[in-house]
């Protein structure tokens, strides 16, 4: 997906995923940050505490959402699903969005306060409320 198609998508489908986002960290105040962004490292939406930061996290992502499918396909685990990174200071968790075909992808970033499960448990509820929002709208990756 190059920039031309990543803005379509943020303008076809941003607001209902800023909602989305917001409401991930509402509900779970131990989520700091919350964006959905193409694999190829174009923004679409996001909810974090540090605007300018939402660039340089979508271009990570991009880059370990390559690495982690690479590793997938190389050791035949089947569909790439997600990517958990846990440091001192907390944990990030990479999904791939149902129904993008891996081009839309769901980042958090929480406390290490928050559990593990429950972080894994809302995280996933809302990426499958950004699925149903992509099929909703009818989007087809291009």
């Amino acid at each position: 997906m190059d920039a031309a198609s990543s803005l379509r998508v943020k303008h076809m489908l941003g607001s209902d995923m800023e909602k989305l986002l917001k409401e991930l960290t509402i509900k779970n105040p131990g989520i700091l940050a919350a964006q959905v962004c193409t694999s190829d490292g174009f923004e679409v939406a996001s909810v974090q505490r540090d605007e300018e930061s939402h660039r340089r996290l979508a271009a990570m992502v991009s880059s370990l959402h390559a690495l982690g499918t690479a590793m997938v396909d190389e050791t035949d685990l089947g569909v790439y699903e997600n990517l958990i990174i846990e440091a001192s200071a907390g944990k990030c968790l990479m999904m791939a969005i149902p129904g993008s075909d891996g081009s839309l992808l769901l980042t958090a970033v929480a406390a290490p306060t928050l559990l593990f499960g429950r972080f894994h448990q809302a995280s996933k509820g809302t990426c499958e409320a950004l699925a149903t929002s992509i099929t909703t709208h009818g989007w087809v990756k291009s």
